[in-house]
């Protein structure tokens, strides 16, 4: 095999990078030739909400537990019962002339409420379920919104690698009208291709990431691919932070919290419904005796009380109060939990906007003055090749740092809105 040279294998590079460039952008043109044109936040949600399996079958455990309510809350049904005594014997019991037929009725009386106690722990149960299914459309929500950012901000960064990409061919430019007049080297040169290249690469890198971000999005509303040109949204547009003490008075809206206050109102109806199993349940019955001998016709009733109620309700009244006494415990420990992870997200929120601000509007523009001091000098001989090549990279690199604290900040405020029960949603 022919030993490849230096040159060759630039050019190799050079190839598989606009290649890989040409492939990307070219299947992604190809689609969105019948795309259409954007995609909101608000229209991704909306979809979303509308086709999502799992929120669906959120939906139908609820219905599940409305109807286990309503069934737990029956009373016990009137029983008939029917007894035939003394035929198909010998004797005087031969046949059905001597026959006792008994046809009774017999009910279960409930003692205690027990039965508006279940259907009481029943509502409960469905509030529960509701809480639940409001938890998945918040983790359903909190994804898309996650997602979305991710794809405008590869939209962005789509951007600056493109800048990278005319950087490089400027460069490339400059260094060989340099070489061309002997003021710069061969190997200047080759710097400037492979600096060329390797933007190439990874503006094509960027793309199949933008491509596997809206491929993603898009499945969670089912779509086989992806029907958007591109998301919109205010991506440089970083809303004003409240005060953690505002953020911690909404604490209480979160599900976890609700979660927990549905449960301890349930381990109190479990316990009301316990203490009522103390009192005993009746059965009465009533009904006729038919006497085939004499063909006379009585009437019949009972009463059965069972003992011990007591003592079986014991240990299921001890257990309902060991719930009871446990449930303020764990939620106490979700609300301290909850607290400390607001508060760090809160200063995350806070810093990534600092970072934000002062990279904007204080850091960059002098990176910029940096690089349009170095190209200067670099025309007039004064700078080397790699002096402006390090001031294009360092300008190339704040600016995706403040890529990424937008990025960062969106982010994490949306996930404080979720946190919080997403009463007030995501401004992107």
């Amino acid at each position: 095999m022919e030993k490849m040279t230096g040159s060759s294998v630039l050019r190799a590079l050079s190839f598989a990078a606009i290649y890989t460039g040409l492939f990307v952008s070219g299947q992604a043109d190809g689609q969105r030739e019948v795309e259409e044109p954007a995609l909101s936040l608000s229209e991704a949600m909306r979809m979303t909400m509308a086709t999502n399996p799992e929120l669906h079958a959120a939906g139908l455990q609820t219905e599940i537990e409305r109807m286990r309510r309503d069934s737990a809350a029956l009373s016990p049904p009137i029983t008939l019962e029917t007894e035939i005594e003394n035929f198909a014997g010998s004797g005087s019991s031969a046949g059905l002339g001597g026959a006792e037929v008994t046809l009774q009725l017999s009910k279960v009386l409930e003692r205690g409420g027990k039965s508006a106690l279940r259907r009481q722990i029943g509502e409960l149960r469905v509030d529960r379920a509701m809480i639940s299914q409001e938890a998945a459309r918040l983790a359903l929500a909190e994804g898309v919104t996650q997602r979305f950012i991710e794809i405008i901000a590869l939209q962005e960064r789509i951007t600056l690698a493109q800048r990278t990409v005319d950087v490089a061919e400027r460069t490339l430019a400059i260094v060989q009208t340099r070489v061309d007049v002997g003021r710069s080297s061969e190997a200047e040169l080759s710097t400037a291709k492979i600096a060329l290249s390797r933007a190439e690469l990874g503006r094509a890198d960027v793309g199949r990431q933008l491509e596997q971000a809206r491929m993603s999005l898009a499945s969670l509303w089912g779509a086989s691919t992806p029907r958007f040109a591109q998301a919109v949204g205010d991506f440089f547009d970083l809303p004003n932070v409240e005060s953690f003490a505002s953020l911690e008075q909404r604490l209480p809206d979160n599900l976890e919290i609700l979660r927990h206050a549905a449960e301890l109102r349930l381990h109190a109806a479990s316990r009301r419904l316990a203490e009522s199993r103390r009192k005993a349940d009746v059965s009465v019955s009533g009904g006729v005796r038919h006497l085939g001998e004499q063909d006379d016709v009585g009437l019949l009733f009972s009463v059965s009380v069972p003992f011990g109620s007591n003592s079986r309700a014991r240990p299921e009244v001890a257990e309902a109060d060991l719930l009871l006494a446990q449930s303020p415990l764990t939620a106490d420990a979700q609300r301290r939990e909850l607290r400390a992870l607001l508060f760090r997200l809160h200063q995350d929120l806070l810093f990534e906007r600092t970072s934000f601000v002062r990279l904007r509007e204080m850091i960059i523009p002098e990176a910029e003055n940096a690089v349009a001091l170095y190209q200067e000098g670099f025309a007039v001989g004064s700078s080397t090749l790699l002096e402006l090549a390090d001031a294009q990279d360092r300008l190339l690199v704040l600016q995706g740092e403040a890529l990424d604290a937008a990025r960062n900040y969106h982010t994490t405020l949306a996930e404080i809105e979720y946190l919080l029960g997403g009463r007030s949603g995501v401004p992107l």
